[in-house]
């Protein structure tokens, strides 16, 4: 691993212990993040996209037959993903894993 690089995302995330041991080759130094800091940051950019997303899926025609609570439930796990100028955003044969509402 390089610097910029990071571990042990997945570990905290779930709750499970270490899939893998890390040993320094050399003087290091290390940022770290408790788990219950990084679970209520994540928390909180949960309920920030959550704000983001409640009114345009409102607004979304494929969403309307929804309930309400089918409807908050699908604000809940939208993510805004932010593209440049002729960025590819999906490419003919990628696995079709999601779809997109462009804002």
């Amino acid at each position: 691993m390089k610097k910029g690089e990071f571990f042990g995302e997945l570990a905290i995330i779930y709750s499970s212990p270490r899939s893998a041991s890390v040993r320094t080759l050399q003087k290091s130094t290390f940022w770290c993040l408790s788990q219950h800091i990084f679970l209520e940051i994540q928390r909180e950019m949960v309920k920030n996209n959550y704000k983001i997303a409640k009114p345009y899926v409102s607004k979304t025609p494929i969403f309307k037959y929804l309930t309400s609570k089918q409807r908050d439930a699908v604000s809940y796990h939208m993510n805004t993903l932010k593209y440049e100028e002729n960025d590819t955003v999906f490419k003919a044969g990628d696995a079709a894993t999601s779809f997109c509402i462009i804002l």
